[in-house]
């Protein structure tokens, strides 16, 4: 069953200026997702994987196409979606547990004790349960971001939006998140889409790549990943893991038009 549908979706920013002219961030872009399924958007700077992923999860409009979550139409953000951004943008005044419960409260949807079963649950499934009432200053970089997925695990989403949640983290502090999440992912059953301009963290986490290149953005071509999830560490030295980050870096490099459904590599 399809998760996530975008059909022919473009964006368009019109410009500041008066006499600016519009700058075109997404041509007709589809792309179908099915449930439970972990979907890699692999690409450069500037190529709309951003916005794409804004375009889903409803903070911006499409300027054209149509855009479905569990088969009804996005019109805005609701709380079938969930987002992680590169930056913790956690509330400094409030301890890991009160950020995580902090999503909960604004829906106001769960009673008081559904809040705190659902924090308790998110935080350790997170592995940060004896941090609970600790405040961000007093948690690493990457603490700071499992207390961000369990903000969003805790509203049990239907498909949790990454915006390169683990850009702003140092090499090993990155690898060891890539391997939390697999954990996380591979426990729950909301669909995963990811934005990621790192070749091997979409090897590593995703079921297929899509691969999007060009300036306004576009689909280059996709990959299904031969490998079942979570991944062993050791999967990045396996010459088959190796060979395919040698192909998507030759995708990303290549001038050649995108063939009409997307290619496979």
């Amino acid at each position: 069953m399809t998760s996530v549908e975008l059909r022919n979706v473009t964006k368009i920013y019109e410009a500041a200026a008066r006499r600016g002219a519009p700058t075109a961030a997404l041509e007709p872009v589809s792309i179908s997702v099915a449930d439970g399924e972990f979907v890699a958007l692999l690409g450069p700077s500037g190529c709309g994987k951003s916005t794409l992923l804004n375009l889903i999860a409803g903070l911006i409009p499409a300027s054209s196409g149509r855009i479905e979550v569990g088969c009804k139409p996005v019109v805005g953000p609701g709380p079938d979606r969930a987002m992680v951004f590169q930056q913790p943008s956690l509330l400094p005044w409030r301890t890991a547990a009160a950020n995580v419960r902090y999503g909960l409260q604004m829906r106001g949807t769960n009673t008081a004790a559904e809040q705190r079963e659902r924090v308790a649950w998110a935080l350790d499934l997170v592995g940060l349960t004896t941090f609970a009432d600790h405040y961000p200053h007093q948690l690493s970089g990457g603490m700071q971001q499992r207390v961000n997925l369990a903000r969003a695990m805790a509203a049990m989403p239907k498909v949790l939006l990454l915006d390169e949640p683990f850009g702003s983290l140092d090499a090993i502090t990155r690898q060891q998140m890539q391997s939390e999440l697999a954990r996380i992912c591979s426990v729950t059953t909301c669909t995963v889409i990811l934005v990621t301009h790192d070749i091997s963290e979409a090897l590593f986490l995703a079921d297929r790549i899509v691969v999007m290149t060009d300036r306004p953005g576009r689909v280059r071509t996709t990959a299904t990943v031969p490998f079942g999830r979570p991944r062993p560490e050791e999967v990045r030295i396996e010459p088959r893991f190796v060979e395919l980050e040698h192909q998507l870096w030759n995708s990303l490099q290549t001038t050649d038009p995108p063939t009409a459904a997307g290619g496979a590599i």
